[in-house]
């Protein structure tokens, strides 16, 4: 942990932040605590200035049975001790990645942007796939000061499928290969609710027959909906164009395939 804390002094803000514009914060924290009563997840934000963790709110079903207060004391060791020590590397490469991605970002756009991306929690037998978004909540001299980071169950079962989204504006989005260390960016199409439906269970690892039970429609209509997508995507087979939509939401689709797609996503 003493390398992920290394890596992140790397991308540290060099200007002095006043306990004056701390102070100024208490609105913030109040904002975000009011959608943790309505939003599922675990909610907490990062101080990138003093390398900790500055507030865990207290809707704790993420932090693998520790309290809010037990998670902010431990700070960045929380990592070390409920993240499977073989994903620590790519834990490493997605901070780092993530890091330099938005620091090329346009200083007007950065707040604009999340990034989502896939990793296990365990504590002793128990294990569960996560996927956390982090967001910008302040910046200093054009570097991430605070950031507030939901964890939320994986809509897949798979790690990593690392994306940077814009939210506003001109859309804007990026996948992140951990096999090529490569960003490639998106294109945007418009999906019907049944074409997201028909991707959401996808990514549970359906077959067409629980698809079709699932969105009560049947089997020939759930194919006419993957043929009406692969057209849409211009990819030639659903089996590689489920693993590169983002989490959340679905309204992104590459216009390349990247990644091959695990032998039990699609039977």
């Amino acid at each position: 942990m003493d390398n992920y804390k290394t890596l992140l002094n790397s991308f540290a803000i060099t200007e002095e932040i006043s306990e004056d514009q701390y102070t100024q914060l208490e609105d913030l924290t109040t904002g975000v605590r009011a959608n943790t009563y309505i939003s599922p997840g675990s909610y907490y934000i990062i101080d990138f200035y003093k390398m900790e963790f500055y507030h865990v709110f207290e809707n704790h079903c993420f932090l693998c049975g520790y309290t809010p207060q037990e998670v902010r004391r431990m700070g960045f060791d929380f990592y070390l001790k409920c993240i499977p020590k073989n994903e620590a590397p790519m834990l490493f490469e997605i901070t780092r990645a993530g890091f330099e991605r938005f620091n090329q970002l346009p200083e007007q756009d950065k707040m604009e942007y999340s990034l989502y991306y896939n990793f296990h929690l365990k504590k002793e037998s128990f294990k569960i796939l996560v996927n956390q978004r982090i967001a910008p909540l302040k910046l200093c001299h054009g570097k991430l000061w605070l950031a507030l980071c939901v964890m939320t169950p994986a809509a897949c079962n798979e790690t990593g499928r690392v994306f940077l989204r814009k939210h506003q504006g001109i859309p804007s989005a990026f996948f992140y290969s951990l096999k090529e260390k490569a960003w490639s960016e998106f294109t945007f199409i418009t999906l019907s609710e049944i074409e997201k439906q028909v991707i959401f269970c996808g990514l549970k690892g359906m077959s067409l027959q629980e698809t079709a039970e699932e969105i009560c429609r049947g089997v020939d209509a759930v194919k006419k909906v993957r043929r009406n997508l692969l057209k849409k995507s211009g990819t030639k087979k659903f089996q590689k164009f489920l693993p590169t939509l983002p989490p959340t939401p679905f309204d992104i689709v590459p216009t390349n395939n990247v990644l091959p797609l695990p032998a039990c996503a699609f039977r």
